[in-house]
């Protein structure tokens, strides 16, 4: 959804929970989320106050306030089928050219 949202807004990040709505639901269409928008507003804690320059330097593991994107309420690592969440993003924030920047609303 994260990723989804960068890719789909010339590499900004969202501002605020309604931001990522639109992008909850074209990712959850496909099946690749298994709980509702309300479920993980309520389970996860995103930065919301990234620049353009935190998500780069994040992306580089250089920034030196800086190390998440996003936090589980709980305070476990955010993981998805074995994946560390924070380092997808990273990876995707390292390679901006991906296939998901051709990614369109209206075409899915």
């Amino acid at each position: 959804m994260l990723i989804h949202f960068v890719a789909t807004h010339d590499g900004r990040w969202p501002q605020k929970w309604d931001d990522l709505l639109r992008d909850y639901e074209w990712v959850a269409r496909r099946g690749e989320d298994y709980c509702t928008f309300h479920e993980i507003k309520r389970r996860v804690r995103i930065d919301f106050n990234l620049t353009p320059n935190d998500l780069q330097l994040m992306a580089h593991g250089i920034h030196p306030n800086r190390c998440h994107f996003l936090r589980l309420n709980s305070g476990r690592k955010v993981v998805w089928c074995d994946v560390d969440l924070n380092m997808k993003i990273r990876d995707y924030l390292r390679t901006p050219y991906s296939a998901l920047q051709n990614t369109k609303y209206e075409n899915q």
